[in-house]
């Protein structure tokens, strides 16, 4: 086994990253450009008042977190994090004078900051809403419109047959994992932003009567993975993929998570095998089948990462040198991979004018202990010049 340093530089652009910016605030470019002219006033004190006054914003753009006291508790805490993220902001899960400045930009002009579709936050798992049924803390805070909004919609659709009364309960929940399950979906029972813009985008959504035909395979390129959200079943937030990891037959073993601790801080960089991840090509975010406590764990102590040497990031993979025979023959500028993992093409870059070739993995044999690609012979395929007739 050999640990991998530079899968540590690309997690820490993310997530070390975050982190990082997170103490100083998501603005840290204007504020280091602030200081370099001028000295900087005191900063400013947070209040109760100042708590009170996010908690009321959030909870006018749709994040339950139950009565507005001014006391920085655990669901404050979770609705900031879920404002932050929606906005592609570090969730620091703290009251700021950037976040207060932001609320207050948004309730002053209120179509410059839209309400998500629903807010996702955090919490334990507890009872809730008719029919019984273990209900998630981020299912129990929705705003009761909302819920209404996805109960009448699945009602519509033949799959909820209960009350449209903005309670989430059991029987919402199953008739979720039943939506899910005939979109060939990750079954999770919770609702989260890209379900509900589904559910209302009308005619794309499949009806209990008539289910969805089956879903055709997604293929993907690493960009299309990095960056996205990682979370449990039950939709607890455990980081973001920061890596994939090929092996020396181009398949992909799996994603590197840069883990985040309870405060969004980063605890560790680890491997989640692409059997968990694969359901997930194609969504907005990452589902892995982990209980809560599972997730606490792994936020706790995630496994060391750690690469053989027949497995390559595919970081490295991009960018890496195609060689045919003893010459360099081009670069690989992207990867394509089908949702099962197993690698489509390579799109190569000859060394000459540096014309974009499709490489068909039949074509290809990766050098994983050089970070590099042998072709087996000069790709017969036509190039994509521009202005060609």
């Amino acid at each position: 086994m050999r640990p991998i340093a530079s899968v540590f530089t690309v997690a820490s652009l993310l997530l070390c990253g975050a982190a990082q910016t997170a103490e100083i605030g998501p603005w840290a470019a204007e504020e280091k450009a602030a200081a370099s002219s001028s000295a900087q006033p005191p900063a400013r004190i947070i209040t109760a008042a100042d708590v009170a006054d996010v908690q009321g914003r959030l909870t006018e753009l749709g994040y339950g977190l139950g009565s507005i006291d001014g006391k920085l508790g655990p669901k404050t805490r979770k609705a900031i994090n879920a404002y932050l993220t929606d906005r592609g902001l570090p969730a620091i899960g703290w009251v700021t004078a950037d976040l207060i400045a932001e609320v207050e930009a948004a309730r002053t002009s209120p179509s410059a900051t839209p309400a998500p579709a629903l807010a996702v936050t955090q919490g334990r798992s507890g009872r809730g809403g008719e029919g019984g049924g273990i209900i998630h803390d981020s299912q129990r805070d929705v705003a009761p419109e909302r819920v209404s909004r996805v109960q009448r919609r699945l009602k519509d659709l033949g799959f909820y047959h209960g009350e449209v009364d903005g309670l989430f309960g059991g029987k919402l929940a199953e008739a979720i994992k039943s939506y899910q399950s005939s979109k060939s979906q990750p079954v999770t029972g919770w609702i989260f932003p890209d379900l509900v813009a589904e559910l209302e985008g009308g005619a794309a959504a499949p009806s209990a009567a008539q289910p969805a035909a089956p879903v055709k395979a997604i293929a993907w390129t690493p960009k299309d993975m990095v960056g996205k959200t990682v979370h449990s079943q039950p939709g607890d937030l455990l980081g973001a993929v920061a890596d994939a990891v090929v092996g020396a037959d181009g398949r992909v073993i799996g994603v590197v998570v840069g883990i985040r601790g309870a405060y969004g801080n980063h605890t560790g960089d680890t491997l989640i095998p692409w059997g968990q991840v694969e359901s997930s090509v194609g969504r907005p975010v990452v589902i892995l089948p982990l209980s809560s406590d599972k997730a606490r764990l792994l936020r706790r102590k995630p496994p060391e990462l750690q690469l053989t040497d027949d497995q390559m990031l595919t970081s490295r993979l991009i960018q890496a040198r195609a060689r045919l025979g003893d010459q360099t023959w081009g670069w690989v500028a992207d990867a394509v991979f089908e949702q099962s993992g197993a690698l489509s093409h390579l799109v190569i870059k000859d060394k000459e004018g540096e014309v974009p070739h499709k490489v068909p993995a039949s074509n290809i044999t990766l050098v994983t202990d050089s970070n590099s690609v042998e072709l087996k012979e000069v790709p017969a395929v036509e190039r994509y010049e521009s202005g060609a007739s």
